[in-house]
Order: structure tokens, then sequence, then C-alpha cells
């Protein structure tokens, strides 16, 4: 709970990913702290670079919930919620995103290496491509300020994030795209190192 008067923030550790199979009916929750606990809310939805505005939502007081049907395989994107009181608006909108979870087959035995400060490296095993030519995607999530770090594709699967911030936090979503679909997305979880962390590191080294 907020011991003064604010406008909303998105509530951490909350679900930001979901999947869902062609024609399911899929709910996402946007929960946020405020106070004033009388928030509106408003949604948007990004999907195959479109920004649909008219996402039909429900809400009581910090807890949004709305309904997204993916019809085709265009219909997965990125969805985003803000918040607003008597305080103000909402400053960082909070991020879910909607996956298929059909073909082609996810990646296997994905490994982080090279972790540092700022940046970390992902290398993962290719999965079946579902009879098509497919390309490879990485998500990077901020866990703390629930937004997307970073989008990256390649022609296989192996990434490397740079540009990050030391000692946060990161959900890392990987998954391989057809013209069919994606495939399942593989989570991890991944820390940068804080400053302390690197100086032992070059430390250890010398």
């Amino acid at each position: 709970m907020l011991s003064w008067c604010d406008s909303p923030v998105c509530v951490p550790g909350q679900k930001i990913l979901y999947g869902a199979t062609r024609h399911e009916e899929v709910k996402v929750v946007c929960e946020v702290d405020a106070d004033p606990t009388d928030v509106s809310f408003h949604w948007s939805f990004n999907k195959s670079g479109e920004n649909m505005e008219d996402v039909p939502f429900i809400s009581d007081g910090t807890r949004s919930t709305a309904t997204v049907t993916a019809k085709t395989d265009y219909d997965y994107g990125t969805l985003t919620c803000t918040g607003s009181n008597s305080v103000g608006l909402q400053r960082e909108p909070c991020v879910y995103t909607v996956i298929t979870a059909g073909p082609p087959d996810p990646v296997q035995n994905c490994t982080l290496m090279n972790i540092t400060q700022h940046s970390f490296r992902l290398e993962c095993m290719e999965g079946s491509n579902g009879g098509l030519r497919q390309h490879f995607v990485m998500e990077v999530h901020d866990t703390q300020l629930h937004r997307l770090r970073g989008n990256h594709t390649a022609d296989i699967p192996v990434f490397l994030a740079r540009d990050l911030p030391p000692h946060t936090g990161f959900v890392v979503v990987v998954y391989a795209v057809n013209a069919k679909g994606r495939s399942q997305a593989v989570v991890l979880r991944v820390n940068t190192q804080s400053t302390k962390q690197a100086e032992n590191r070059k430390g250890t080294v010398r």
C-alpha cells in the first residue's frame, strides 16, 4: 500500500506473459497501486504493427481485466494498461504480451552466459520448423519497470542483449516464428551484475 497520494504504478510480480491457442479467449489482468484507489483504466493492443484502442475490459478499483481473442496468427501482440486517478496519469504503463501456443516447436536447451553489469548472451537449440522457414525472437522484459527493454530477431537462436541497467532482474522470452505463427515461449530469468559483483569478478581474474 502507498502511504501517500500518488498516481497509479504497476503492482510488481504480476503475470505479464499470456499464451493462447487460436480462438481461445484470454483474460489479461492489470493491477496497480494507487492512492486514491478510484482508478480509471485505458487499454491498447498492438498486434502486427496495428494499435487497437477498442479493447473490451472491466474494472474494479485498482484492478482491470481485458479480454482478447486471437482469431488469426496476427492477433497476438502486446497489451498496455494505463491507469489514472485524481492525482494524475500513470507514468509507465503496465505491459503484457499475448503469444501463440502453436507451431513451430519451441527452442531447446537455452543457456544464459557472459552475464555482466550491462549485457548477457543467450544460446538455444532450434526445434522443428514445422516445414516452413522460421526465425527467432528474444524479448527482454524489465521486471522492475514492467516494460519491454529489448526485442531481438535472428535467423539462429543466438542473441546478445546489451545496454542494460546493472543489478536489475529481467524476464527473457524466446520463441520461434514461421508463416503459421509463433511457437510456445521459453521463459528464463536473469539478473545483471551489480557494481560490487563486477569489481569482485575483476579482482578474481587478476
